[in-house]
């Protein structure tokens, strides 16, 4: 099973041209930002910025991957049933249409 925690669906294609949808199913699984201002560029401000806890992650089911943003996956190296989209498709403008694999840790 695959449930989506990001905030807009994930499609996926495969090798064969294949799409599946994936919609977000809720809550959206998030790295807490912190920043700091420390000065100005220009009149705009420059924050220094770090990241904290992640909240809105389920803990781990039986036989399910849980999509989450890079950020996310990268802030729980430990949590093997967490991926991330990767190797991405593209339309004529550029914008990501879907995903041809997931990343994970190993």
């Amino acid at each position: 099973m695959l449930i989506n925690l990001t905030p807009h669906p994930i499609v996926t294609q495969a090798p064969n041209g294949k799409e599946r949808v994936y919609p977000p199913t809720g809550p959206v699984a998030r790295v807490i930002e912190m920043r700091e201002e420390i000065g100005k560029i220009d009149d705009v401000p420059l924050y220094r910025l770090g990241y904290g806890k992640v909240e809105g992650l389920p803990r781990p089911m039986e036989g399910c991957w849980m999509v989450v943003s890079t950020l996310v996956r990268q802030a729980l190296p430990d949590r093997r049933d967490l991926v991330s989209p990767g190797e991405m498709v593209r339309d004529q403008h550029g914008a990501v249409i879907a995903c041809k694999a997931f990343y994970t840790h190993g």
